[in-house]
């Protein structure tokens, strides 16, 4: 009589693993479905933006760029004594180019990082604030 409860107490513990293991696998599944779908890019630019380089050069003033969802953008210089000079104008990206107005430039953007590409060949990199 001793025998019978180790083997229901063996088969109970193997039923158990087996059913762990069933709801990690079926736990992972789902985790692994649940990541964000991917920005598009006008989703990926909203936001404000601080200019870091320009030119392969740092940067020591503060320009920042907003575009907002409405297609309109805004660039804001902070001056040293705090004071700012902003500027306003409509953004959309079209075939792979963003444009500013009637400025086109070739854009990426990688994480947190704008990068434009003037057609005169200096490149503006942005961080995402």
């Amino acid at each position: 009589m001793s025998r019978a409860p180790c083997i229901r107490t063996s088969r109970i513990t193997a039923y158990l693993r087996t059913t762990k293991a069933i709801c990690m696998v079926a736990l992972l599944s789902f985790l692994v479905g649940c990541g964000e779908d991917p920005l598009s890019p006008e989703e990926a630019i909203l936001g404000t933006w601080i200019l870091t380089q320009a030119g392969n050069q740092p940067v020591t003033v503060n320009y920042r760029l907003v575009f907002e969802v409405n297609g309109v953008y805004t660039f804001i210089n902070t001056i040293f004594d705090g004071s700012q000079i902003t500027s306003t104008g409509n953004w959309r990206i079209e075939q792979g180019a963003l444009f500013l107005d009637a400025l086109d430039f070739g854009y990426s953007i990688d994480n947190n990082e704008l990068t434009l590409y003037a057609t005169d060949g200096t490149v503006f990199v942005y961080t995402k604030q």
